[in-house]
């Protein structure tokens, strides 16, 4: 495996320096042509084609079987919608899915996960050429490789198809959050459709009015209340902290782009000494505890999500984004799971520019723009998905916030049910003043979330976690022994 994963970095590296360097703007992107050129390259393209004609596009995408042999593929009604649109469409191409199944065998542990792993199948057909054109993380049985893949250059360089004459552009995108999605040196190599917030929030009475906390801010807060009356989240163990806390603040400790990792630092020690502080289990007559100090797992996926949780009780005791405590005070992330696109650099030119122009549907305002009824009696819920997440599209972005603050303090009544008891919660609309700060706010966060191989640098980190909450380890020989084996796992993949 140790010369297969080699002779992939060779070839990702002798890749990217085969890359043709972009022309001077207005130009089409590098290794593309202007219109008219384009439709004498497709004229003249010798690949494969339909019976009327048409250049094939295959976009890779992931699913499984069970074992009753039913079939599955992993397709949002968004992606189906864009497909159907862009091949009834007059622009000579078609677009063709191809299922890479995600069974795998083996374990984590085990040559047999890595060998029976259908993404190795689908690196390989990345890296020959005009068998994959267009790739989604979602395309991928273990994520990671999407974004090793997308830093060894083996994806086109988006803002050059955005730089060109025709189609979108990137002020027609939220650049901000385009810029936070680029690899070290620049180039936009995955675009993510939609994004959220991912964050943590707590009540002003307990946290203060600080926004984005660093670990001294956290623990100084934390000093100040009675931890006999304030539960940290809703469960108050050691685990349930490190699940809600730590866990969620691993990007913090792990740089993507130098691939190294620094979980023997002193602010990771002090992190499992906080969380370490905490019982191991709760006693069985303990009833949960609704004075929380954070709340966990806080996302904001649209406009009324985030008016809805931040106003809640607002004027009694209002939320305050304290993020997850970063050194730099920045703790909030983008997250943009399965909903990240990429074109292959290893495709023809031609069929890299029909590939934007699916991209390009997908990202269109009336693909990413979501309407809500009218009706004041519909339920939040239904009207809007509480984590459909932001569109990129800037107009569908500030459509879609206009919808709701067009109708500042009318009121929404949300119904549902909870743990089988029903519910009933009167909110109002935003007011534009909300979107503003809720703008604010995205342009300042800095980071996305995920990081290398989470699956297995959880096991890592559990492992050693629990042999300190056990009392087997110090914390500083916990976060040795989680440093050296994470550098192990990275030294790899570099």
């Amino acid at each position: 495996m140790k010369k297969i994963t080699l002779l992939l970095a060779l070839l990702l590296v002798t890749l990217t320096g085969c890359q043709s360097a972009p022309k001077t703007k207005p130009a089409a992107p590098a290794g593309t042509s202007t219109p008219a050129e384009t439709n004498d390259l497709k004229a003249a393209y010798t690949g494969e084609k339909t019976e009327d004609g048409e250049i094939i596009l295959y976009y890779a995408v992931g699913g499984w079987t069970d074992a009753d042999g039913s079939n599955h593929v992993i397709l949002s009604d968004g992606e189906r919608e864009a497909i159907t649109r862009f091949n009834e469409a007059d622009n000579g191409y078609h677009l063709e899915t191809v299922v890479y199944d995600q069974n795998v065998g083996g374990t984590v542990d085990t040559p047999e996960f890595e060998q029976k792993n259908e993404d190795f199948q689908l690196q390989q057909d990345i890296l020959q050429g005009n068998l994959v054109d267009i790739v989604s993380d979602g395309s991928f049985a273990r994520m990671a490789r999407y974004e090793i893949l997308s830093e060894k250059g083996a994806f086109a360089d988006l803002y050059g198809f955005l730089d060109g004459e025709t189609g979108l552009s990137r002020s027609d995108l939220m650049e901000h959050v385009l810029s936070v999605f680029e690899t070290k040196d620049g180039k936009l190599c995955q675009m993510p459709a939609r994004f959220m917030i991912d964050t943590m929030i707590g009540r002003e009475s307990l946290v203060g009015t600080k926004e984005n906390w660093t670990l001294d801010d956290l623990i100084s807060h934390w000093d100040a209340v009675d931890p006999e009356e304030i539960w940290f989240c809703s469960e108050n163990t050691t685990y349930y902290v490190y699940i809600n806390l730590l866990r969620n603040m691993l990007p913090e400790f792990v740089d993507y782009d130098t691939l190294t990792c620094s979980f023997d630092s002193p602010e990771f020690i002090s992190l499992l000494e906080f969380c370490g502080q905490f019982p191991e289990t709760i006693e069985k007559s303990d009833v949960r505890n609704e004075n929380q100090f954070l709340e966990q797992g806080t996302w904001f996926g649209n406009f009324m999500s985030y008016h809805d949780i931040l106003t809640d009780n607002a004027e009694q005791d209002p939320y305050v984004i304290v993020g997850y405590p970063s050194t730099d005070g920045c703790g909030s992330f983008f997250d943009a799971d399965y909903e990240r696109y990429s074109i292959c650099a290893t495709s023809d030119p031609v069929k890299q520019e029909g590939a934007w122009e699916f991209l390009s549907v997908l990202l269109g305002e009336d693909m990413q723009y979501r309407a809500f009824s009218d009706n004041e009696e519909m339920p939040v819920s239904e009207s809007i998905l509480p984590y459909s997440g932001f569109p990129i599209n800037k107009a569908a972005f500030e459509a879609e916030a206009a919808q709701c603050y067009d109708r500042e303090g009318e009121t929404v009544v949300e119904t549902g049910t909870a743990s089988g008891n029903f519910f009933s919660k009167t909110i109002t609309f935003p007011s534009r003043a909300e979107y503003e700060q809720l703008l604010n706010y995205i342009n300042s966060i800095t980071k996305k979330g995920g990081f290398l191989d989470r699956e297995l640098v959880f096991t890592i980190i559990e492992e050693e976690v629990g042999m300190y909450f056990a009392g087997d380890h110090t914390a500083q020989q916990a976060a040795e022994a989680i440093q050296g084996r994470v550098e192990i796992m990275l030294a790899e993949k570099a």
